[in-house]
């Protein structure tokens, strides 16, 4: 699977049996050649988390992991309107 592929790719809870976004952002060491963090990110522009240990499952439509709450991480975003304001 190529990095491209990734990006806006649904992330599904287990658990929860919800959908909690999308991925946004793929962060990736060059010198380790590793996804070292996804960032997704939800309807309401809220930005998660997720690293690539709390994967359950990478499928072709959608990724899957177990648990919400111990696989995402709450991130600080500072959007462009934001700072304008």
């Amino acid at each position: 699977m190529y990095l491209s592929e990734l990006l806006q790719k649904p992330i599904l809870s287990l658990y929860e049996g919800e959908l909690l976004g999308s991925i946004n952002k793929v962060y990736f060491d060059k010198l380790k050649k590793k996804i070292t963090c996804f960032e997704i990110l939800n309807d309401q522009d809220l930005a998660y988390s997720l690293y690539p240990k709390s994967i359950y499952t990478l499928g072709k439509n959608a990724i899957t992991i177990k648990n919400k709450q111990g696989d995402l991480k709450m991130r600080k975003i500072v959007t462009l309107i934001l700072m304008l304001c």
